[in-house]
């Protein structure tokens, strides 16, 4: 972002800023072993099925993001960096040895950086989209408590033992920071509201002590409100 601020003066035909908000279409989550012990945690998950691995969980719709969007243009190509906010929350559900289900989420700070190239030379064209992504994170892993029912202010009905809580510390997150990968397309509108799909995975995953293989594909909405060509065009004033 500071590199665009930076360089855009000797380069860029326009710099903007705005907003950008979306979420998750998908998001995929495995682990193929047929069974994981957790360090800190006397239960032994196993897969439900033959095959199918401990995790093998898909989701839609389970995160949100909101943060600012720059961008410097050129002709046909535009660097990107958006600094956001980007929430997220999975069920995972277990049927052996115990029926149970974990809530594994995430609060992030994140920066896409990225560069587009327009397929056509028209400003609403649809693009081509590549690029890094940064992440720091704070992650949270708890047993889902359910829906208890009391009775004259007594617990009626109980749910299984809690077992504690960071179980898939290592297999799905840690505190490190990362980087991943994304690619995809997008298309601006004539209004000038700027969609685009997204793929990305992390980077490095098993040397940064990550177990399960996890990507998604993200649905992203910029806005940008403000242009310097807002504050470069010539004003004339005429005199009779």
């Amino acid at each position: 972002m500071i590199l665009i601020l930076s360089t855009s003066g000797t380069w860029a035909q326009e710099v903007r800023f705005g907003f950008t908000t979306g979420t998750h279409l998908l998001y995929k989550i495995k682990y193929n072993e047929a069974y994981y012990h957790p360090e800190n945690a006397y239960v032994t998950y196993h897969e439900s099925q033959q095959g199918r691995g401990v995790i093998n969980k898909f989701s839609a719709f389970n995160s949100f993001l909101f943060g600012s969007a720059i961008n410097a243009s050129y002709k046909r190509f535009t660097l990107n960096a958006e600094p956001q906010y980007f929430f997220q929350r999975t069920i995972l559900r277990f049927d052996d040895p115990i029926s149970t289900e974990r809530v594994v989420g995430k609060k992030a700070f994140r920066i896409p950086l990225y560069g587009t190239y327009k397929f056509w030379k028209k400003e609403n064209s649809m693009y081509f989209l590549a690029g890094f992504i940064f992440h720091k994170e704070a992650n949270y892993d708890f047993q889902n408590p359910g829906g208890d029912v009391y009775f004259d202010g007594n617990q009626y009905l109980q749910n299984t033992l809690n077992t504690g809580d960071n179980h898939f510390y290592k297999l799905l997150y840690n505190e490190k920071a990362y980087w991943s990968y994304t690619f995809g397309l997008g298309k601006i509108t004539k209004k000038g509201i700027n969609y685009a799909v997204r793929f990305h995975q992390r980077l490095n995953t098993k040397s940064r002590g990550i177990m399960a293989d996890v990507w998604n594909v993200e649905f992203t909405i910029n806005y940008l409100i403000i242009s310097t060509r807002d504050f470069t065009k010539k004003h004339f004033l005429y005199f009779d």
